[in-house]
């Protein structure tokens, strides 16, 4: 019956249905099989899918008993309790560490990778709305054949070959000096299935391993956007006045995903130069720009620049600032929603910023100053991540399915009913009233 619809009426059905009932139709029969995987129609699915943003949140609690790496969407485009999705990892998913780092996503696809504090070398690439996941074979580069190393990894799609890869940085050791310079690089294609060296195009810069901040030291500074990965780049040398070495910003490093190469931007003028040790800095995409979020050493005031035109050095703009009057440590700035809402992780005492209890998640929008609790963890916090997340159909072909029973979905309603709408009208004596009605956020632009 199918194979006698014309494709274009065809296109127009499937792209209505959900993710996850296009996977059971693409199980009924082979031409709906045919039809669903194709590079065509999975390339107007994505381009759909735009339409449909989700804000990913990926978190690890480490508890007395037992630990868990759960990760949960919610919808940017309002709160819908039967939308959201919360999921442990799947089972088979074997680690060495208490758990992955968070490498990126992009068309539905999560990269993590086992590489936080051992060589372990193992990378999976995950589509949980299809239950579907590739195992990355061991890479050329590993401790063996190269003794020691620090080493980066970044994910990104190649549109015109719809190619998904990985690409690996290798920095060796070079006794008390710093790391070797360039470093090794390899790339891991979907397509292929294997590693492939790269020596023609190296950056004479380091990037940033993990995101360096306690809770969520497992989360890289990496992001995808306009067919090029990003990560902050920086240089090693002396420091003034003193017999000791500084890491100092110096570019946003680039990778081409679809030609392999790499290539550099220029940081805002204020940031270039500044040393690592006095600001941290993390490569993101907010509303579709390439943002960086900015803390400063002593963690009371937030900065978020973002280009608004991408290419354009000159478009670098500050965005909006954050600064305490009152002097209590400063919420985290995370991440821009598609509503253009602030997530923001504060603690439950804004007197104990490192506090193992009652952290929140907070959607702050700026314009109508209505503050919305979108999680409240308990527990150890690690590995947190937030992000957007479009559902896609990538890895159907390629990657290997993961059974119902090793991946557990839960709609909490009564847990996430409580507190939906923080106001002005918090009693006084909250202590996260108190941290959130201090907070001055200026919008800049």
């Amino acid at each position: 019956m199918w194979e006698n619809f014309p494709k274009d009426v065809l296109s127009d059905i499937c792209l209505r249905l959900p993710t996850k009932t296009l996977v059971i139709c693409a199980c009924t029969c082979k031409t709906l099989l045919s039809f669903i995987t194709s590079p065509e129609f999975m390339a107007s699915h994505n381009k759909k899918s735009k339409d449909k943003p989700f804000t990913l949140l990926r978190y690890y609690i480490e508890g007395e008993k037992s630990s868990k790496e759960y990760f949960a969407l919610h919808p940017d485009n309002g709160f819908s309790e039967s939308n959201l999705m919360f999921r442990e990892l799947p089972a088979k998913f074997r680690r060495c560490n208490r758990c992955f780092n968070f490498v990126g996503s992009c068309n539905g696809v999560i990269c993590l990778s086992d590489d936080i504090s051992s060589y372990t070398n193992v990378i999976y690439l995950w589509n949980p709305s299809i239950r579907k996941a590739v195992e990355v074979p061991y890479p050329n580069f590993t401790f063996g054949p190269c003794g020691p190393y620090d080493m980066c990894v970044g994910f990104g799609f190649d549109e015109l070959t719809n190619d998904y890869k990985v690409v690996r940085l290798v920095y060796l050791e070079n006794g008390w000096q710093p790391n070797q310079l360039p470093p090794l690089v390899e790339v891991y294609s979907v397509n292929s299935g294997s590693w492939r060296t790269i020596t023609a195009s190296r950056p004479m810069y380091y990037v940033r391993h993990m995101f360096m901040f306690s809770r969520d030291q497992e989360s890289y500074s990496q992001c995808y956007l306009n067919g090029y990965v990003h990560w902050p780049g920086f240089i090693i040398q002396p420091k003034k006045g003193a017999h000791s070495l500084e890491e100092v910003w110096r570019v946003i490093v680039t990778f081409n995903v679809r030609d392999e190469f790499f290539g550099e931007m220029k940081l805002p003028p204020c940031l270039e130069g500044s040393s690592n040790g006095s600001i941290k800095l993390k490569v993101t995409v907010c509303c579709d720009m390439l943002s960086l979020i900015l803390i400063s050493d002593g963690k009371c005031d937030f900065s978020i620049w973002v280009m608004k035109e991408y290419g354009n050095m000159d478009s670098w703009t500050q965005s909006f600032r954050f600064n305490n009057p009152a002097g209590y440590p400063v919420p985290r700035a995370l991440y821009f929603r598609e509503n253009e809402n602030l997530l923001i992780l504060a603690s439950g005492c804004c007197y104990n910023w490192r506090s193992k209890n009652a952290l929140r998640v907070l959607s702050v929008d700026c314009v109508r100053d209505q503050k919305e609790v979108l999680e409240t963890l308990e527990g150890e916090l690690k590995g947190l991540y937030l992000g957007s997340y479009r559902e896609g159909l990538a890895l159907f072909n390629e990657g290997k399915t993961v059974q119902d029973d090793e991946v557990k979905d839960e709609v909490r309603v009564d847990e996430l009913n409580a507190g939906r709408i923080l106001s002005k009208n918090l009693p006084c004596g909250c202590d996260i009233a108190k941290v959130i009605l201090n907070l001055k956020i200026e919008h800049l632009q």
